[in-house]
């Protein structure tokens, strides 16, 4: 159980480092559509 849970952690932290970029430029543009 606890191997499963380290690896699904371990996916987690790669999908979050490759997703965060995208998502912060959604953000920005988001919050700049809204500025503007």
């Amino acid at each position: 159980m606890g191997v499963a849970n380290h690896h699904l952690e371990k996916f987690m932290t790669d999908h979050l480092r490759a997703i965060k970029p995208i998502f912060m430029i959604i953000t920005e543009t988001r919050v700049g559509g809204e500025r503007g």
